[in-house]
C-alpha cells in the first residue's frame, strides 16, 4: 500500500509505503530511485506545485 501523493510533505520518518512481506535491500533500492525527493519545490519536476501557487495567486 502506498501512502503518498505527489507533491506531498514528508516528515523524517514518515512511512510511504507498506508491504505484506520483507522485501530485499535491492527491491526497496529500485523503489527508492523511481521516487523523487527534493529539499526545494521545482516546477519542473512537481507540476502539483505550479498549481498551489496558481490557487493561492487566485485566492
Amino acid at each position: 500500500m502506498i501512502n503518498l501523493f505527489k507533491g506531498q510533505f514528508l516528515l523524517d520518518g514518515t512511512i510511504g509505503l507498506l508491504t505484506e512481506k520483507p522485501i530485499d535491500e535491492k527491491l526497496k533500492e529500485n523503489i527508492m530511485v523511481t521516487l523523487l525527493f527534493s529539499n526545494e519545490e521545482l516546477m519542473g519536476q512537481n507540476y502539483i506545485y505550479g498549481f498551489r501557487q496558481i490557487s493561492e495567486i487566485g485566492v
